[in-house]
């Protein structure tokens, strides 16, 4: 078994940022995370972890950010939705805000499926729970919680106004 400080080395860090967003070198990483060749380099030779970029990847491409720091655990891991069926205007929002974010940032070619799905879900599973929780304290309707939502996520999604509360077609 690996001693703490191995599972921290700035080169295992680097190699499964590679691996999370599917690089196959430093140059290609270096690449999709918009810094240069050499500030890597420059990370592995200073034994220096790159946190900041490790937490836009775990945003980014839905990567648990414990894994990325430490190896331990699943790089990717949902949650269940047996807590209640999904609420469908929710999830349309995210996705909605989701997609034209990877527009914003030229993501969506770089974004596997299992990426974007694994995103999308962490997001809806967050979001679904603090609509549900505005709307059990009373302080909010479930159309004003909806209306917080979309204006929260409004940098993100082009103003559409959309009613996706039937579900699926």
């Amino acid at each position: 078994m690996k001693n703490e400080r191995e599972l921290h080395s700035s080169d295992l860090v680097i190699d499964r940022m590679k691996e999370s967003v599917e690089a196959k070198n430093d140059s290609s990483l270096a690449k999709i995370i918009g810094v240069a060749k050499t500030t890597i380099s420059s990370w592995r030779n200073r034994n220096s972890i790159p946190y900041r970029e490790c937490v836009d990847i775990s945003l980014r491409y839905a990567v648990r950010l414990d894994w990325l720091l430490t190896g331990r655990g699943k790089a990717f891991e949902l949650e269940s939705f047996r807590d209640g069926p999904i609420d469908y205007e929710v999830m349309a929002i995210v996705v909605e805000a989701v997609e034209h974010s990877w527009e914003l940032d030229n993501l969506a070619e770089q974004q596997t499926l299992r990426n974007k799905a694994a995103h999308v879900c962490n997001l809806y599973r967050d979001y679904g729970r603090i609509v549900t929780e505005a709307v059990k304290t009373g302080k909010f309707t479930r159309e004003e919680a909806i209306t917080l939502l979309r204006n929260s996520l409004g940098k993100m999604i082009d103003g559409s106004n959309s009613n996706y509360s039937e579900g699926p077609q």
